[in-house]
């Protein structure tokens, strides 16, 4: 009786530790792929196409290290937009890749580090 509850517990463990780093979508998010040349909207990097202003999040870090990712650089994103309850023609777009000058890049999501999802505080501090 007590190897079962113990071998229970344990694949308990298992089973939730596996749930627990799979990353989550906001719901009503979707994947797309967009192209044309960045720029600034309401202080925040972003990419218009066909009316739409996407919101770029994820590539920051990389501005001043990657040759040419500046304001006005054409690229193509690749990642998931999340629509903006207030303005149906505008999205957040959660990069996963990009192409810049015919090179591709590897964009981690925001909110991961490496292959485990940040954690913090209750005040937002690592």
């Amino acid at each position: 009786m007590k190897h079962n509850v113990m071998a229970m517990a344990l694949l308990f463990g298992v089973v939730m530790m596996t749930f627990a780093d799979t990353p989550r979508l906001p719901r009503g998010s979707e994947p797309v792929t967009v192209n044309g040349n960045l720029s600034i909207a309401q202080g925040k990097i972003a990419l218009i196409q066909d009316d739409v202003t996407y919101y770029v999040k994820g590539i920051h870090q990389f501005i001043g290290f990657i040759d040419g990712l500046k304001e006005g650089a054409s690229v193509v994103l690749e990642g998931n937009a999340i629509p903006n309850r207030s303005n149906e023609k505008a999205k957040i777009l959660l990069v996963t890749k990009m192409t810049l000058n015919g090179k591709n890049y590897d964009v981690m999501p925001p909110g991961t580090r490496g292959f485990r999802k940040e954690k913090r505080g209750m005040m937002g501090h690592f």
